[in-house]
């Protein structure tokens, strides 16, 4: 499998917050990252930003969810294809990707 290249370590939400314009804004973080321009003074790094108010409140908090979660989707599936690429398919190898599709979708 080929190696993420993006921003490592955790993904999170950060809370919503207003921006000069009254814009309302979401941030996605890392506790990981390389970028000094994107490192934030809480000692996270910023990965995205989502726009309140461009879609639904729901909506966007939905979609910074799902881009919260894509290193830990991408992991799930890389090690389902393994898993059956090997046989060893499980009740238990389908576990970790219920999970992670679980948090994508904010449960």
């Amino acid at each position: 499998m080929n190696e993420f290249k993006g921003t490592k370590g955790a993904w999170t939400l950060d809370k919503p917050f207003k921006d000069n314009l009254g814009n309302v804004l979401i941030d996605i973080v890392s506790d990981q990252g390389c970028c000094e321009k994107c490192n934030r003074k809480n000692g996270t790094y910023l990965v995205a930003r989502t726009f309140k108010n461009a879609v639904g409140n729901n909506e966007s908090k939905a979609n910074a969810q799902l881009i919260a979660t894509a290193p830990e989707l991408l992991d799930a599936l890389q090690d389902l294809v393994k898993i059956v690429e090997n046989g060893d398919v499980t009740n238990h190898c389908t576990e970790y990707a219920k999970q992670v599709i679980n948090k994508s979708l904010g449960k």
